[in-house]
C-alpha cells in the first residue's frame, strides 16, 4: 500500500510538472533559443575564420588586355611608378598609389613643355567650337607664354584588384616594367607640311624610304607633286603603356582685323584698293592640352581675354566703268578657262618667258588690258602673234594663234577679242602662250593676272 502511494506521488508529481507530455515553460524555451543562437554564431565565426585562413589572396594588374599577378599591391605600385619615371621628363618624386579602384600618379616637380613640342604641336588652326571670346579688354597685361604640367595619367585602361590565388604565375617587377615600356610599331597618320619630301618624312618618323613606299604604294609616282595637307600612313613606335601629359597652357593669339568694304567711283570696276591696312589685335588664351607620345590628343580653349582690340581694314571697291579703249591700269586673264601646261621660269635648260595655257584651237583670246596693238602678224617661233602696249613700259604678248582679229596700230579695250587660239609656230599642241614684258624683260604673268 505504501509503495502504491509513493508511486502515485511520483506519477502525480511528474504529471503536475508536465514532464509526462515533454512540455517546458515559455521562459525556459526562450532561454534555450538564445543559447542555441549564441552557439550557432560562434560556430559560424569560427568557421569563417578558418576558411579565411585557408584562402590566399594575390593582386591582379590589367593593362588593356594584358594581365599580370603580384604578391602585393606594393609591387604593382613599384611597376607603375617605374613606368611613369622612364616615360616622362623633368619630373621627380613620382609616386603611383592604389586607392581602391583608383590609380593615382603624384609628382612634385612641374616641368615646362619643351620648345620643340610647342613648335611642332601648338598650332591654332582655328577657334575651339566650345569657346567664346571674352571681349573685355585686359589692360597692363604682363605676360609670358607658359606650359605647366598639371597632371599625369595612364592612356590605357589600368585596373588593380585582389583575386584568390590559384595556379597563376607570379610576375617579376623588372620584367613587367620592361614589357610595358616595349615599343611596338603601329600605323599612324602624317600630314604633309611645307618643305616635306618622301625621304624627309621617312627620316622624321624613323623609317626607311622603302618602308614608307610600302605603306603608301601611290607615293613613289606622285612624290614630286605632293601637296601641303595631304595625308600619309607612317609607322610610329608606341609603348604598351603610354602616359598622358595634361598641361595648363597660356598663349597670345592674333585677332584678325575686320574687313570693311566701301564703294569708290574713282576706281575702275573690278579693282579693289586697300585704303587702310588695319591692325591685328591680341588675345590671351588659356588652354588645356593633353599630349601622348609627343602628339596632341586633346586641345581645348578654356578662356579667352582680349589684350588689344584689332583695327579694321578698309577696302575700296571700284565702281567706275572700264574704258572701252585704252588701258584700265590692271590686268585680267586672257582666257576664261584653260589648263596650265608650262609655268614661267626654267625649262629645258633655259627660261620659259611666259605661261602655256592649253585650250582647244579656236578659243577666244582677249586683251589682258586695253592698249595699242604694236605687232599683229606671223613670227616663225611664235606663229601668229599679237603684242599690245599698255603704257608705263608694259607689253603683253599672245602667241601660237590660229587667227588674228586686230591690226597693227589699233587701240583695244580690256577684254576685247583679239585672236583665236591655235597651234602655230613652234608648238607642241593647241594652246596660248601668254607673256607680260616690263621694260623689255619678261616677268611672271601671275604677278599681274593673279
Amino acid at each position: 500500500m505504501l509503495l502504491i502511494i509513493l508511486m502515485g506521488f511520483t506519477v502525480a508529481d511528474f504529471a503536475g510538472n508536465g514532464l509526462m507530455n515533454k512540455q517546458i515553460s515559455k521562459s525556459e524555451s526562450s532561454t534555450v533559443d538564445q543559447e542555441k543562437q549564441v552557439f550557432n554564431n560562434d560556430y559560424y565565426e569560427d568557421s569563417k575564420a578558418e576558411n579565411k585562413e585557408s584562402i590566399e589572396l594575390i593582386y591582379e594588374l590589367s593593362v588593356d588586355d594584358k594581365i599580370y599577378y603580384f604578391e602585393s599591391e606594393d609591387e604593382i605600385e613599384q611597376v607603375l611608378t617605374k613606368v611613369v619615371e622612364l616615360s616622362t621628363e623633368n619630373t621627380k618624386d613620382i609616386e603611383v598609389t592604389i586607392d581602391g579602384e583608383n590609380v593615382n600618379i603624384d609628382f612634385e616637380a612641374i616641368p615646362t613643355l619643351s620648345a620643340e613640342i610647342v613648335e611642332r604641336n601648338f598650332v591654332m588652326a582655328g577657334p575651339n567650337p566650345t569657346y567664346t571670346r571674352n571681349n573685355e579688354i585686359v589692360n597692363d597685361v604682363s605676360y609670358e607664354p607658359s606650359e605647366v604640367l598639371a597632371k599625369l595619367d595612364f592612356n590605357e585602361k589600368v585596373i588593380v584588384e585582389s583575386v584568390v590565388k590559384d595556379s597563376q604565375n607570379i610576375s617579376n617587377v623588372t620584367n613587367v616594367v620592361e614589357e610595358l615600356l616595349r615599343l611596338n610599331s603601329e600605323p599612324a597618320e602624317y600630314t604633309i607640311e611645307s618643305g616635306d619630301s618622301a625621304s624627309l618624312i621617312a627620316e622624321k618618323n624613323e623609317m626607311s624610304l622603302l618602308e614608307l613606299y610600302e605603306l603608301n604604294p601611290w607615293l613613289e609616282k606622285r612624290e614630286k607633286t605632293l601637296q601641303i595637307g595631304e595625308k600619309l600612313v607612317v609607322e610610329k613606335l608606341i609603348p604598351e603603356l603610354s602616359i598622358v601629359n595634361c598641361y595648363k597652357a597660356t598663349e597670345i593669339n592674333s585677332i584678325p582685323p575686320e574687313v570693311v568694304y566701301q564703294e569708290d567711283n574713282t576706281i575702275y570696276s573690278g579693282l579693289t584698293v586697300i585704303a587702310e591696312e588695319g591692325e591685328e589685335g591680341k588675345e590671351l588664351l588659356k588652354m588645356d592640352v593633353d599630349i601622348v607620345n609627343d602628339e596632341i590628343v586633346n586641345e581645348s580653349i578654356m578662356e579667352s581675354l582680349v589684350v588689344t582690340e584689332p583695327v579694321s581694314q578698309l577696302v575700296l571697291i571700284g565702281t567706275a566703268p572700264v574704258p572701252e579703249d585704252g588701258p584700265a591700269g590692271f590686268f585680267v586673264t586672257p582666257l576664261n578657262y584653260y589648263r596650265l601646261t608650262s609655268s614661267y621660269g626654267p625649262r629645258w635648260g633655259k627660261t620659259h618667258r611666259g605661261l602655256d595655257m592649253a585650250v582647244s584651237s579656236g578659243t577666244t583670246v582677249k586683251a589682258s588690258d586695253g592698249g595699242q596693238v604694236i605687232f599683229a602678224g606671223w613670227d616663225n617661233a611664235y606663229g601668229y602673234r599679237v603684242d599690245i602696249d599698255h603704257g608705263n613700259g608694259i607689253t603683253t604678248r599672245y602667241a601660237h594663234n590660229s587667227k588674228l582679229l586686230v591690226e597693227y596700230g589699233e587701240v583695244v579695250g580690256q577684254g576685247e577679242t583679239i585672236a583665236k587660239s591655235g597651234n602655230t609656230g613652234n608648238s607642241t599642241g593647241p594652246h596660248l602662250h601668254f607673256e607680260v614684258i616690263v621694260d623689255g624683260n619678261a616677268v611672271n604673268p601671275y604677278d599681274y593676272i593673279g
